[in-house]
């Protein structure tokens, strides 16, 4: 019987199995960063009925500040609406961007609230944006 070998590393770079690391200004990889999973969906709302709401694509981000510094992930979004991250821990903002977005309507694109992201939980959240 002929037995194959794969490395975690294979499965990081193939996908399946993600990791995330960070690095220092000199470039030195630390230990994995702890993380969770982010769950939601993107919908546009004001559609062709009154409260209607479509699935959107494009992109979701998640901003945090902690010690003066912001950090930055994104997701993008298929026209399913639906997204999955794997973001570090802690309480993320989050606001989205997408080609159906009404631009005029300023900070009207993200979630009610900010997330807060535990290691190895999943959270759920809920994106909107008004319609062109």
């Amino acid at each position: 019987m002929k037995r194959t070998t794969i490395s975690i590393l294979a499965l990081a770079l193939a996908g399946i199995l993600p990791i995330a690391c960070w690095s220092t200004s000199s470039g030195a990889v630390n230990a994995p960063l702890k993380t969770g999973s982010v769950v939601g969906t993107f919908r546009l709302i004001g559609g062709p009925g009154p409260g209607e709401s479509i699935p959107a694509r494009g992109t979701v981000i998640f901003t945090q500040v902690a010690k003066g510094e912001a950090t930055y992930m994104s997701v993008a979004v298929s026209a399913t609406g639906r997204f999955i991250a794997h973001i570090p821990t802690g309480t993320w903002k989050v606001t989205a961007s997408s080609p159906q977005f009404n631009s005029n309507q300023r900070g009207a694109c993200g979630a009610v609230r900010p997330i807060t992201v535990k290691v190895d939980k999943s959270t759920h959240v809920a994106v909107l944006c008004e319609m062109k």
